[in-house]
């Protein structure tokens, strides 16, 4: 029985002998490892992910207050990611494929347009090859705010670089940097960012994929609306997030509907 083993394995092991390729690594919801904090619809998020997120917070909002800080940490970073990540796990393994693909495609020394093009679910794709616009990761009144981790990512990569795939609350990005305009306050300096994006939801995925970018004035607008409606979906997913604590200290910074009931 052992021979007859070894001789399968050997065969197995041989030139021009199909082997099973080892499945794509799956991407985490937060690449953090340590002591749990809490977890969001069963999504673990460990303390070191809340040190993260309140130090990008810091960075956005340096007047703000801690515990004003640590509560839009956790409620509009962390718990739309968890809560996203968490309703559409079973898609992960292939956006996570997906992505790994396009990664490797990079790594190959492919442009990047050429991958953003053929790669991303992201509107922007084909123009502005994913460009996600002139960004810096402080806040600025009457602006869009900064996305908690493309700008944190995007400023970490080195110019005309490229991040490992990683997950978002818009799905599973890869992040690049273009240029850059320094300032003597590092959280003023500006970036061109762009990303190649596995948007969350099959559904939503197919549409975009689908967008009409040249299409009739009428047709874009139909596509807007539509674009909108998916929107709202991530919304509803979000606001019907629940979480379970661990570490009680985190208690005050969500607000109350989201707390699990003790049974």
């Amino acid at each position: 029985m052992t021979f007859k083993c070894s001789v399968l394995l050997g065969l197995l092991a041989l030139p021009g002998v199909a082997q099973e390729k080892p499945a794509a690594p799956l991407i985490p919801c937060f690449s953090e490892k340590g002591p749990i904090a809490f977890r969001v619809e069963g999504v673990d998020v460990p303390k070191a992910t809340v040190d993260r997120f309140v130090g990008i917070w810091k960075i956005r909002m340096p007047s703000m207050s801690d515990k004003t800080r640590l509560r839009n940490a956790i409620e509009k970073g962390i718990v739309p990611i968890a809560a996203l990540y968490a309703r559409y796990r079973s898609e992960v393994p292939e956006m996570s494929k997906r992505a790994w693909k396009a990664y490797r495609r990079l790594k190959k020394g492919e442009k990047w347009d050429v991958v953003a093009k053929e790669e991303s679910d992201d509107p922007n794709r084909f123009g502005t090859a994913g460009s996600v616009g002139i960004r810096r990761r402080l806040y600025t009144p009457g602006l869009a705010p900064p996305g908690d981790l493309v700008e944190d990512v995007g400023f970490a990569v080195p110019l005309d670089g490229f991040s490992q795939p990683f997950a978002t609350q818009l799905g599973i990005q890869i992040v690049s940097a273009r240029s850059e305009e320094k300032k003597a306050d590092p959280a003023e300096t500006t970036r061109e960012i762009l990303r190649v994006l596995g948007a969350w939801d099959a559904e939503y995925r197919a549409f975009l994929q689908k967008y009409p970018h040249d299409g009739t004035e009428a047709e874009r607008e139909a596509a807007g609306a539509q674009l909108q409606s998916y929107k709202a979906r991530y919304r509803r997913v979000i606001a019907a997030a629940r979480v379970e604590l661990l570490e009680r200290s985190y208690e005050s910074a969500f607000y109350p509907f989201r707390l699990k009931k003790k049974r």
